[in-house]
């Protein structure tokens, strides 16, 4: 038992292995049926180099070369038929070529069985390789190796260029595997001999592992943390197979069970460590099959939601014009312009004009949010006193508070004219809100405002009521979109939770931030404003 030997074993139990983890998969695939088959030719072309290697007597020599030159004429057509089913594993040839593609094979296979046609004898030498005899007919028989390969690696150049995707860097992967241990494997074991030249003609058989592994890695492209799984299975099978060679050809009693101790626990712990590489690929499989169903999902949401934005734009703009029409003429006729109107009538276009303001808040609201999520919201920014803005809202919402009996807070002469970089129509929409939201949700009592210098050169806006309160689930989500406090739709049936969310995001777009505070329902709310002082 050479180094020679003992690689032929390897390369058949590997190519072994691989083939049937191949089949296995998908016996009913065609593509993983001749991939098998060929396997099963280059297993047999290594198991009858190995027996014609190891036969002493003459005769057995003969016998195992016939048999040696028969089966790796089994090679080419069925790794044809292999590459003839990519890469969808569905063979496209006629069975005229098909026939004719066998012919050959058949024919040369008689003639390799017969003496004197291909090999003629075995000359047995001592402490080197054994020198075959060729027949007449060795050279058609070289050719024939040399056509089938030439077109072969022509349909695969061809497929390749043909393919894209995975497909083709499957077909890379299988013309890489072939093209060069195809070259090393009929020059070692066609060329070489000969020209009486045989001490590589082992190689070509040693060749074929990493052949069946690339086109194995091929094959499994779509699932690659298989090939993790493989080369867990030949490594521990190798060693194993090592151990085991070793324990066999061990000289002495205390050699052999030493040996058979490490081959049986080196097995165990092989098989151990397979079963935890087999549990973490599929479990990283699953996460992949996860992964994929998420980002389909998460895809198929921001197609949803930009649909949504691009709706309500579109919906906004054409609401807009009626609204404006309609206001128009309430003007008109609250204003006379056709007449004189009693004045039961002028309550009822005052509380439509109500109405048509609120609606065109709403439509106001809706066209900021698909500005600011579609990144299209402009700005004109200029140096602002907030403490002037303050007062200008302030006085302005002052008979909204007066009509509840509220005290509106806030006295300007306290505060310096603190300026800030703003837009002053967007930043004066914010600060509206929250002072109008304050009235709105408070019975009684007061709302204060207050501003003040904050840590990091800021100002701190505040107001703060004695109104409804929150408690901490609704903190959380208050500025969330289309979200509204639990006891704001029965204090205020109108609005649909846009105001707070809208002037969150004008807040961050003016690199500042907004939050609020409650000890709790029914003991009011404070909502904060932060901004850089310019």
């Amino acid at each position: 038992m050479d180094i020679q030997n003992i690689l032929i074993i390897i390369a058949a139990i590997t190519n072994s292995l691989l083939g049937g983890f191949v089949y296995f998969r998908n016996p009913k695939n065609k593509l993983n049926q001749w991939f098998s088959l060929f396997v099963v030719s280059l297993v047999s072309w290594c198991v009858a180099m190995f027996l014609f290697r190891n036969a002493n007597a003459q005769q057995d020599a003969i016998f195992w070369v016939r048999i040696l030159y028969e089966v790796a004429l089994l090679i080419p057509p069925t790794l044809m038929y292999f590459v003839f089913t990519l890469p969808e594993g569905q063979i496209n040839v006629n069975k005229y070529v098909r026939f004719f593609m066998w012919l050959p094979t058949i024919i040369l296979a008689v003639m390799a069985a017969r003496n004197g046609y291909i090999v003629s004898g075995v000359k047995i030498g001592s402490g080197q390789e054994k020198e075959i005899l060729w027949g007449a007919y060795y050279l058609v028989y070289n050719i024939y190796f040399l056509l089938y390969f030439s077109v072969l690696f022509f349909i695969l150049f061809k497929k390749y260029w043909s393919a894209s995707g995975i497909n083709k860097v499957q077909i890379r992967f299988i013309l890489w595997g072939t093209f060069i241990p195809t070259i090393l494997a009929n020059f070692s074991n066609l060329t070489l001999p000969s020209f009486n030249i045989f001490y590589f003609n082992w190689l070509g058989q040693v060749m074929t592992i990493p052949m069946v592994v690339f086109i194995v890695y091929a094959i499994l492209k779509h699932h690659l943390m298989n090939v993790k799984v493989i080369a867990t299975e030949i490594f521990g099978a190798l060693i194993s197979l090592i151990l085991l060679i070793n324990a066999l050809f061990s000289e002495s009693v205390n050699a052999v069970v030493l040996n058979f101790s490490l081959f049986g626990a080196v097995s165990f712990f092989s098989i151990l460590l397979i079963r935890g590489v087999l549990k973490e690929v599929r479990t990283r499989e699953e996460l992949t099959a996860l992964t994929e169903q998420l980002k389909k999902a998460n895809e198929d949401l921001q197609r949803l939601d930009k649909a949504k934005s691009e709706f309500i734009s579109i919906a906004s703009h054409q609401l807009r014009t009626p609204l404006s029409i309609i206001k128009g003429f309430v003007s008109m006729l609250t204003e006379g312009t056709y007449g004189s109107l009693p004045n039961q009538a002028k309550e009822i276009l005052e509380k439509i004009n109500a109405s048509n303001e609120r609606l065109s808040h709403l439509i106001d609201d809706l066209l900021d949010i698909s500005r600011i999520e579609g990144g299209k919201m402009q700005f004109k920014w200029e140096s602002i006193s907030l403490t002037e803005l303050v007062s200008s809202v302030a006085d302005e919402l002052k008979t909204t508070a007066d009509k509840k009996r509220l005290e509106l807070k806030w006295d300007p002469q306290f505060y310096d004219k603190m300026i800030v970089r703003a837009d002053s129509e967007k930043l004066r929409q914010v600060i509206m809100n929250l002072i109008d939201n304050a009235i709105k949700y408070t019975h009684e009592g007061y709302v204060e405002i207050k501003l003040a210098k904050s840590a990091g050169n800021k100002t701190l806006f505040s107001v703060k009521d004695t109104g409804i309160g929150m408690d901490g689930e609704e903190l959380a989500m208050i500025f969330g979109k289309f979200v509204r406090g639990k006891k704001v739709p029965k204090l205020w049936t109108e609005g649909i939770g846009l105001g707070l969310y809208v002037a969150k995001k004008l807040i961050e777009e003016h690199k500042g931030k907004v939050w609020a505070e409650s000890e709790g329902e029914g003991k009011g709310s404070t909502f904060f404003v932060e901004l850089p002082i310019y």
